[in-house]
C-alpha cells in the first residue's frame, strides 16, 4: 500500500512543484521497497511490528505533503525548514 502511494506520488510531486520532496520520495520508495521484500522474505523477528512502522511513518511523511500544500501551521518544524528553504532561491536547487 505505502509503495503504490509512494511511486503514485513520484508524479504527483513534479505537477505540485514540490521539488523538495522528490528526491526523499524516491530515496523512500527504495527503503519501502526492501522493506517490504524483508516482510515477504519473513526477514525481520517482528514483521507486524515493522509493518506498523511503515505505515505510521508514512502517515507523517503524507501528512507533511498535504500540510505543504495547504500551506498549514501545523507543518512540523524540519518539513517548514525545508520548505523555507526553497523558497528563498539563494541555493541552487540540488541542494535540497
Amino acid at each position: 500500500m505505502v509503495e503504490k502511494e509512494l511511486f503514485r506520488l513520484n508524479e504527483e510531486l513534479v505537477r505540485a512543484e514540490l521539488d523538495q520532496f522528490i528526491v526523499f520520495n524516491k530515496a523512500y520508495l527504495v527503503v519501502t521497497t526492501n522493506i517490504s521484500n524483508g516482510l515477504k522474505s519473513s526477514y525481520f523477528k517482528n514483521p507486524e511490528f515493522i509493518e506498523n512502522l511503515t505505515i505510521c511513518f508514512a502517515s507523517y511523511y503524507f501528512r507533511a505533503i498535504n500540510q505543504t500544500l495547504t500551506r498549514s501551521s501545523r507543518l512540523p518544524v524540519a518539513w517548514s525548514r525545508l520548505n523555507n528553504f526553497v523558497k528563498s532561491k539563494s541555493k541552487p536547487t540540488f541542494i535540497y
